[in-house]
């Protein structure tokens, strides 16, 4: 008989819920492991005839084109695959056929998950007609690949014509070098949408001239809940433009800015924000260099806020007398009701650091990380 791969001989599942999951990641698969996946699926398939909810995890092997190819187009419509994860695979756009192929033969498949690998505008646009045209898809990343500002585009163009009806409700194009084209394509659909729920551009080398393309939709938006803008160069300009779309925005849940370079003036745009938003919950804005100014105007904030829960300031330069004015305001009876607070890597004293322990158990903080920091002598 035909020995088994290394990778292979203790494939795990587990039930979830009703559904099963196979898990084939991390375990060194190359193209020519991918048949022997195939005949694994065939087995488990004659053992289930009731047909449960199947999730397919190859994530992190070397599959490459091929051996995606071989897998997708040899797993047997017998078998109810709900949902898959290609990520970190190596595969470009001849991989990208295998899934347009495979979406198009399993319309019950809800959830794709091809992070992290070579596919371009091309191979984009090929995914993007699969997904107008699938009935059932939820959540669809292709973050960290290659697809550019084509590629967006047509992604973009595919969501708006999946209508009111469908079930997209999350998508990532992070890491892409989506560009202004890319973001303003997106920008007018997600505006018109009321299904999406999240949306992801972290790495994208945002600058100001992308994020004032973007923060429209949080005018015109009111559904998505939850928006990563990380990793990026987004300054006071950019970060004032989506600020002002923020306080009146009514949606809104979650908005991770970290490491961007907004600076004190951006933060205290973002605090504005907070006096009138009344949605957002968590705010990350780590690695920005907002300072004690910054701090103090966030400070100022939370006394005002009666709905944010979560505040990431890591890594924000901030010392002794902006970390007072933050311990002042939680101090305050009628302050936000923060139960997870994130400042690490700033320039805190010891007295400081046990003065905000002291408050995060008086306000019920369940999360506060307060570690690595560097005190500021000259304060």
């Amino acid at each position: 008989s035909t020995s088994i791969a290394p990778g292979l001989q203790d494939t795990w599942h587990a039930e979830l819920g009703q559904g099963v999951l196979f898990d084939f990641s991390r375990r060194n698969l190359a193209d020519f492991d991918a048949e022997q996946v195939v005949e694994r699926l065939a087995v488990a398939a004659a053992a289930d005839p009731r047909r449960h909810p199947i999730s397919l995890d190859l994530g992190e092997n070397e599959l490459g084109d091929h051996g995606v190819c071989t897998i997708l187009r040899g797993v047997s419509q017998d078998i109810n695959v709900v949902a898959f994860s290609l990520r970190n695979n190596g595969f470009g756009d001849g991989g990208a056929d295998g899934v347009v192929e495979f979406l198009e033969r399993f319309p019950s498949a809800t959830t794709v998950d091809l992070t992290g690998n070579r596919i371009m505008a091309p191979g984009a646009e090929r995914l993007a007609e699969a997904l107008a045209a699938h009935p059932r898809l939820e959540i669809f990343w292709v973050g960290h690949n290659q697809i550019g500002v084509h590629g967006a585009e047509r992604l973009a163009g595919a969501l708006e014509r999946l209508g009111e009806g469908r079930a997209l409700t999350a998508m990532d194009f992070s890491g892409n070098r989506i560009g202004l084209g890319g973001a303003r394509r997106l920008q007018e659909v997600v505006s018109k949408n009321t299904v999406l729920r999240t949306l992801m551009f972290s790495h994208n080398d945002f600058q100001d001239r992308e994020a004032e393309a973007i923060a429209p939709l949080l005018q015109h938006n009111h559904t998505l809940t939850f928006l990563d803008l990380s990793h990026n160069r987004i300054r006071l300009q950019g970060a004032s433009c989506i600020a002002r779309r923020l306080a009146e925005n009514r949606g809104l849940v979650d908005l991770t800015l970290s490491v961007n370079e907004i600076g004190p003036s951006g933060a205290t745009e973002f605090a504005a924000a907070l006096k009138k938003n009344r949605t957002l919950r968590s705010l990350d804005l780590s690695g920005n260099s907002v300072q004690n100014a910054g701090a103090n105007a966030l400070a100022e904030a939370l006394e005002v806020n009666g709905v944010l829960v979560a505040l990431g300031l890591a890594c924000n330069y901030i010392s002794d007398a902006g970390a007072q004015k933050i311990v002042d305001a939680l101090s305050r009876e009628d302050s936000a009701p923060l139960e997870e607070l994130c400042l690490p890597g700033n320039r805190l004293s010891r007295d400081l650091v046990d003065a905000l322990k002291m408050v995060g158990v008086h306000k019920g903080i369940t999360t506060l990380d307060l570690g690595n920091q560097s005190p500021d002598r000259s304060s």
